[in-house]
């Protein structure tokens, strides 16, 4: 306010008394500021809107990145934020030159490798069903995913079966594989999670974090020896969108990080969206950060599934993604009890193997004689036109896998009853050569 002028407030007080003395003015001012409502001036202007909590604090970045929700290395935990430089890893090409080519290491040839791998399907297929049984078949050395393999340790979080459930499940799993389920006590780990929070990543200031039960999964994993370790279900494990990459990936990658002195498999489990045909949780971002995708469902990925479907006995756990191998699948029947069993599994021998081959080898046979006369040319070779890949596309494979049809298309070739020959010439007149049936 101005303090000169006629209206000076300050000149209006003092008006009477011409002496003004000092100490009689400072008692006048006194007065005048004890009049003033500072209440008022303190009350927030109700035209501007409120500021959200903790948005006008800058983020704790550095408590966040020294804290256990952010593990950093261990040599540069004590060093402040941007002052450690990155740890570098290197390849020196020259040593690495000098060193014998590693073969590729399986857990269960053409299935299970130490990478990140997604088991999806939608609700009420059988997934956890299928991850427990899985647990029992690798922690013992039986088949499941195609053939027998040395029993490996398996730590299996339960996120969503109580105990009861679990103890009922594992009877009947461990009775079918005639195998008692102390036999299991020093290779299967099941950890019952059930009412439990399992959250290991969640998101604050827009970034993910991750939560102090991320380093107890990590000792738990580590003192444990677990070769394998199956998360039943990412939606009790991971709390950031699904929808956006990088935490994604972040997440990924942490876990196939969780044991790093020798291999190790993370295996998801996880939903798929609730549209008709989808084999994702929302988004692409999954498919994008595992090293291979399996598919669960009560039939094949392609085929469309009625909304008001229910499942029926048949099972098929398919490989939608692989990095290292060609896509597969394993069909299985589910009896009324809760148990998968397997059909035409790798190690399997004996009359319905040779039944399945020998059927797989007429499947073939007919396939060749329908693409004749659809005007198609099959080939042995893997190209456009590979003679397995057109029987599944056009339907002529039945139930049979790719695998199965190759492997009946060269028995076939071996044994004269299919050949290569000139079936016609091209635009520019060149001969097109193609598999036939033997006279």
């Amino acid at each position: 306010m101005p303090l000169d002028g006629e209206d000076d407030p300050v000149r209006s007080i003092f008006a009477d008394d011409p002496s003004h003395p000092l100490d009689i003015a400072l008692a006048k001012l006194e007065r005048v500021a004890a009049d003033f409502d500072v209440a008022s001036l303190a009350a927030p202007d109700p035209t501007v809107p409120p500021v959200p909590p903790h948005m006008d604090e800058a983020p704790p970045i550095t408590d966040y990145c020294a804290s256990a929700q952010m593990p950093m290395p261990d040599e540069y935990a004590d060093q402040k934020v941007g002052s450690a430089k990155p740890r570098s890893n290197l390849l020196d090409l020259r040593a690495l030159s000098q060193e014998a080519v590693p073969p590729f290491h399986w857990f269960v040839p053409g299935w299970l490798s130490p990478h990140a791998t997604l088991l999806s399907g939608r609700g009420g297929v059988g997934k956890s069903l299928a991850a427990l049984q899985m647990a029992v078949a690798l922690a013992s050395g039986k088949v499941f995913l195609g053939s027998a393999v040395p029993p490996l340790r398996v730590l299996l979080w339960s996120c969503e079966e109580d105990r009861d459930e679990l103890h009922r499940r594992l009877s009947r799993i461990c009775e079918y594989y005639e195998i008692s389920i102390s036999d299991l006590a020093e290779t299967l780990y099941v950890d019952c999670r059930h009412g439990l929070d399992n959250t290991l990543m969640t998101q604050e200031f827009g970034r993910p974090i991750w939560t102090p039960l991320a380093g107890y999964l990590r000792e738990q994993c580590n003192d444990l020896q677990a070769d394998l370790l199956i998360g039943d279900n990412l939606a009790h494990l991971y709390a950031c969108s699904e929808n956006d990459r990088h935490p994604v990936t972040v997440f990924s990658s942490w876990l196939s990080g969780l044991v790093t002195e020798r291999p190790f498999c993370p295996l998801l489990i996880g939903h798929v969206a609730k549209g008709n045909g989808s084999e994702y949780s929302g988004s692409t971002a999954w498919e994008n950060a595992v090293r291979m995708r399996w598919y669960l469902g009560d039939r094949l990925p392609e085929e469309q599934v009625p909304e008001d479907d229910e499942p029926g006995h048949l099972r098929f756990l398919c490989k939608r993604k692989t990095n290292y191998d060609s896509k597969d699948y394993i069909r299985f029947t589910m009896t009324g009890d809760g148990l998968l069993i397997p059909e035409n599994v790798g190690g399997e021998t004996g009359l319905i193997a040779q039944a399945r081959a020998r059927r797989a080898r007429d499947v073939v046979l007919r396939g060749v004689a329908k693409l004749g006369t659809m005007g198609m040319v099959a080939s042995e070779a893997p190209a456009q036109n590979y003679l397995p890949r057109l029987l599944a596309k056009f339907g002529l494979a039945e139930d049979l896998s790719t695998k199965e049809t190759a492997a009946a298309m060269a028995a076939l070739m071996v044994a004269g009853k299919l050949r290569r020959d000139v079936v016609g010439v091209d635009k520019a007149r060149r001969k097109r050569e193609g598999i036939v049936l033997a006279e």
